[in-house]
């Protein structure tokens, strides 16, 4: 698809975009990517960690009850963080409480995540790099969901795999630039990272925003209805 009629913001522009729109939200913005973070990584470790003391090494063969909740409430949570922050780019209002709207949509986020999680699980198994190939083409999957609530979770993957179609070297690079960020996210011990992750979520939206924009300017089907391509 080209998309010739209209100019790809660059990496800077994007952060510009991302940062303009954090101004007088920063707060709330760290409150969402805190609340992700306790009810999908943060509930997992800490079951994780009490199975592990309670039956040591087995643990990690055995059914894990925190993985099985990370599983469970991952998509919805996802399908939120993306609504708060397309809200926040989109100059509506973005409410803490729409951390949790995703839960309304709960089955087709649930099977985002668990597909995308599966196709790119089986692709990683023949390379690394089909793999990361794979992760690139379905990120968009969850910001589509948002704007189609109504699409299956395999129409949501597929139209991110044509939104990708020649933009995953761009995000790749768009993903490197975070190096430096997220070491410092880690020198401090992991507090940077506090400000750090909404900066990324606002900025992933900025370019999934402006994707969408420039297949809408050069009249290219946004709809799910003309899928050819095999997930």
């Amino acid at each position: 698809m080209g998309y010739n009629n209209f100019v790809p913001k660059s990496r800077a522009e994007l952060k510009d975009t991302a940062k303009e729109k954090l101004k007088g939200n920063w707060s709330n913005a760290v409150l969402v990517c805190l609340v992700f973070f306790i009810l999908t990584g943060g509930v997992s470790l800490t079951i994780s960690g009490r199975e592990y003391v309670m039956y040591g090494v087995n643990a990690r063969y055995s059914y894990n009850f925190g993985d099985l909740i990370k599983l469970i409430i991952g998509g919805p949570m996802s399908l939120g963080m993306a609504s708060y922050f397309l809200k926040l780019l989109r100059d509506e209002e973005a409410r803490i409480e729409d951390t949790f709207s995703g839960f309304r949509n709960f089955a087709s986020a649930f099977l985002v995540q668990l597909l995308s999680e599966i196709f790119i699980l089986l692709w990683t198994l023949l390379l690394i790099i089909p793999g990361i190939i794979a992760a690139l083409s379905y990120s968009m999957a969850v910001y589509i969901l948002k704007d189609n609530p109504d699409i299956s979770a395999m129409d949501a993957i597929r139209e991110s795999k044509k939104l990708m179609d020649g933009e995953k070297g761009r995000l790749f690079v768009l993903g490197l630039s975070f190096l430096g960020w997220i070491i410092v996210g880690v020198i401090t011990l992991g507090i940077g990272f506090l400000w750090i992750t909404p900066y990324i979520n606002a900025v992933m939206a900025a370019f999934y925003e402006e994707l969408k924009a420039r297949k809408l300017v050069n009249n290219d089907s946004y709809k799910p209805d003309n899928y050819t391509e095999n997930p």
